[in-house]
């Protein structure tokens, strides 16, 4: 596997292409990586719970030179983590517990979270109405927690 200039993974793992920029390359973030849009599901951001939102935007903003994208007071703020948002969610924002999660963006939350659990994941988090999207938490068949969220209509 090695990178070429674009940003692309070259290489196969498991039958698959990976791209490390899903937006300048969106028909190979999700897919069989030969082009094809499975669907438009993809990651978009990793979240990490925080007692301190100041604290921890400072933090990875001066030791990792992460810029803030957005940041709603104490609640959360976005970091741009160069191809995936690091969420750092405060108290009122924390939906999985205090664990890191990857925070899927869908078109539809309740389908998704349907379509997970036909697929054995547990429901940990029913899909809710937040400040900002519509969210939901499931843990996975090993026990990591996944969220998914859309906008809000």
């Amino acid at each position: 596997m090695r990178v070429v200039d674009d940003g692309l993974l070259v290489g196969r793992q498991h039958g698959h292409c990976a791209a490390r920029n899903h937006t300048l390359w969106p028909s190979m973030a999700a897919g069989n990586g030969d082009g094809d849009m499975a669907n438009s599901n993809r990651i978009g951001n990793v979240l990490y719970p925080v007692s301190d939102v100041s604290a921890a935007t400072a933090f990875y903003g001066e030791a990792l030179g992460l810029a803030v994208k957005f940041r709603d007071g104490e609640r959360f703020a976005a970091l741009d983590g160069g191809g995936v948002t690091l969420a750092i969610a405060g108290a009122e924002e924390d939906v999985t517990g205090g664990r890191p999660a990857a925070s899927f963006k869908v078109e539809d939350v309740v389908e998704t979270v349907g379509k997970l659990v036909e697929a054995g994941a547990k429901v940990v988090r029913d899909p809710e109405e937040g400040p900002h999207e519509v969210r939901a938490v499931v843990e996975d068949l090993w026990g990591n927690l996944v969220v998914v969220y859309s906008a809000r209509r």
